[in-house]
């Protein structure tokens, strides 16, 4: 890489150690089950607007 920074070099990543693999399983899991409740939550919200809307235009 150009630059001197190698895989895995922290400098690469703004000097942020990288995480270890014990680690980074709770990481990430506990990102998707963050990512999951929030696209839940604007789905849901999405689907009242949806449902409202189409309220609106029947007779």
């Amino acid at each position: 890489m150009d630059g001197g920074a190698e895989q895995g070099d922290p400098e690469q990543y703004g000097g942020s150690p990288a995480a270890v693999a014990e680690e980074a399983r709770y990481l990430f899991r506990e990102g998707m089950l963050r990512v999951a409740r929030a696209t839940g939550t604007a789905e849901r919200e999405w689907l009242r607007e949806a449902i409202d809307a189409l309220s609106d235009t029947v007779p």
